[in-house]
Formats: C-alpha cells, sequence, structure tokens
C-alpha cells in the first residue's frame, strides 16, 4: 500500500469542544466565560501512514504569513496532515512560496492590495495544494477577494473558493462577485464538489437555509454566535442559491457553532465553511484550532469520500 510521510498528533491543538474542559494557556485570548473548552497539545511524531479516503482542508486567517513561518510545531503539524491549505490575509504583495515545513505542497496565490503608499498592504490569499495526495490542480479564477482552483483527490474533484472579505461595509458587493463566479464555475465544472470557505466578516446567528433545501439530513445549526449582520443574511441568500449549506453549527466536531475569532473586544463566528447539500452531515466533520498569537482560529474540514453521495430532493418536489 502506498504511504506518505505525515505527522502523528498525540491531542489536537486546543481544539474546541465542549465547556466542560478548562483553560489552561495563560496567553490565550480567550475568556474562560466564553463557554468554549480546550485540550492541549504536547507534540508530534513524524511517522508513515497509509493514504485514506478523506480530504482535509485547513484554512485560516493567519494575520500576516509571518505568522505561517513561524508556526510552532504542533501547529505546524497540523497544516502538513492536511490536504489543502487556505492561508487568508497574508499581506503579501508578492508571489507565495512554500515554507520548508510545507514543502510537498504547491502554492497558488492572489496579492494583497495597497490603498495607500504608507502602512501594510491589505488581503491576500494564499492556497497550498499537497502533491503527494492531490493531482491535476489549476487555478480557475482570481480575484482580489478570493481564488477558485480545482483538484483531485483519490479520485474525486474539488473545486475549492478560497475568500477574504474587508470587514468594510463597502465590501459588501463582493458577495455578488462571489456569485457570479460560483455560477460559471458550476456551469462549467458541473462534477466537481464545491468549497466554499475562509474569512468572510459576516455574522449569520442560526438563520436557516433556504426552508426548500430543508431536510431531515441536513438539520438546524446551532451558533454561539447569535448576532446576524446585513453581510450574512446576503450570504446566506447567495449561497443558498446554488445549493450550498454552511455547516458551521451543524457537523461532528463544531455541534455548538464555535466562536472563530476571539478577542478582548468581544468574540465572533465569521470564518464559515459552506459545502453543497449532496453530501451528507455523517460524511463531514468541522474543529477549530486556537493559535494564542493571531486572534482567528484554524479552522480544519474533513470530507469522507468513501460514502456514497445522493442528490436531495427538496420538500417540494414530485
Amino acid at each position: 500500500m502506498e504511504q506518505n510521510s505525515t505527522y502523528k498528533i498525540s491531542n489536537p491543538l486546543r481544539l474546541f469542544c465542549t465547556s466542560k474542559h478548562n483553560f489552561s494557556s495563560k496567553n490565550s485570548k480567550i475568556n474562560p466565560n466564553n463557554k468554549v473548552g480546550q485540550f492541549t497539545i504536547n507534540r508530534i511524531e513524524p511517522i508513515d501512514v497509509p493514504k485514506n479516503n478523506s480530504l482535509v482542508v485547513t484554512y485560516w486567517n493567519s494575520g500576516g504569513f509571518r505568522n505561517v513561518n513561524e508556526l510552532e510545531q504542533e501547529a505546524r503539524g497540523i497544516l502538513a496532515n492536511s490536504d489543502i491549505i487556505c492561508k487568508i490575509e497574508t499581506f503579501a504583495e508578492t508571489e507565495i512560496v512554500s515554507p520548508c515545513f510545507l514543502e510537498h505542497f504547491e502554492a497558488n496565490s492572489t496579492p494583497a492590495t495597497r490603498r495607500f503608499q504608507t502602512g501594510r498592504a491589505s488581503g491576500g490569499i494564499a492556497v497550498f495544494t499537497n502533491k503527494k495526495t492531490t493531482i491535476h490542480t489549476e487555478v480557475l479564477y482570481t480575484h482580489e477577494n478570493f481564488i477558485i482552483i480545482k483538484t483531485q483527490s483519490g479520485g474525486t474533484i474539488f473545486t475549492i473558493i478560497a475568500v477574504y472579505i474587508q470587514p468594510n461595509k463597502t465590501k459588501d458587493s463582493i458577495i455578488r462577485d462571489m456569485e457570479n463566479y460560483i455560477s460559471l464555475t458550476k456551469e462549467q465544472w458541473p462534477n466537481s464538489n464545491l468549497i466554499v470557505l475562509g474569512d468572510f466578516n459576516a455574522q449569520i446567528s442560526n438563520i436557516p437555509d433556504d426552508p426548500e433545501l430543508f431536510d431531515s439530513i441536513w438539520k438546524d445549526r446551532k451558533a454561539m454566535d447569535q448576532k446576524l449582520d446585513k453581510r450574512g443574511e446576503a450570504l446566506i441568500n447567495a449561497m443558498s442559491t446554488y445549493k450550498l449549506r454552511v455547516i458551521n453549527g451543524r457537523v461532528k466536531g463544531d455541534e455548538d457553532g464555535n466562536y472563530t475569532y476571539l478577542s478582548s473586544n468581544g468574540n465572533s463566528t465569521i470564518d464559515l465553511c459552506f459545502i453543497e447539500d449532496k453530501w451528507d452531515l455523517s460524511q463531514l466533520t468541522l474543529a477549530f484550532y486556537e493559535y494564542p498569537h493571531t486572534n482567528h482560529c484554524i479552522g480544519k474540514v474533513t470530507v469522507n469520500k468513501t460514502q456514497a453521495i445522493k442528490p436531495k430532493k427538496s420538500i417540494h418536489s414530485n
């Protein structure tokens, strides 16, 4: 059996779970009253493990690519075990090169943009694909606020849209741009499995998806963040048009809809993941890991490709 060199993680890096776990890091930005728990990772060991039938995608607003290069061993192991890594807000104005611990990954990126001559640039997105577990990777489209790649993993084709939308309200129109590209992508590659994720700076509370898409398998969502803003409502409506559903607060590992942005000024859930409703909930997991040097948590999505994908019918279907 073909094997890949990877890392074994003894315990997840402050994996959010339930409130019964104590907070242990004195450097953590988490308020103990946030009803979010954590484990602490001790070490990782390089081992050889066989390829599995899951696609693992991590995504993270790293607040500058320098933070990626300065990651500690434990966090590096989480990324190195991924098939796809989406880095949001790199601040990089030039092409991204994979760091040494990700030398087996291919990097594709969109540059950060600069509005003023002084200060740092804004945005920037990089997507890394594991050359050992993915093939035929190509960049389909690039935009100032998102990058779309298509890749194949274990015989299954995936299209990943990594998104960053600045909190500025003037950026709300980007959702319409994203809709247009989603429509074009689904039209040109109808057999690809679409995943849209990133930092949307949108709060969606637990508002339901399009009722016509509701079924007993895709249950209602839970959300610690109960705020709904205008962009969040527009985002849910846009995704529902293309039968894309948010999995935050809905799948194993994030059943309570944990906060993804943690700061002394308050917490929110703005790092979201949407996936087509043809997948069953049992095929999906989502976990968030707090890294104490940034406000955004590292998100990890796992898609089990071994189970059959069954098209869903609307409750109004004949």
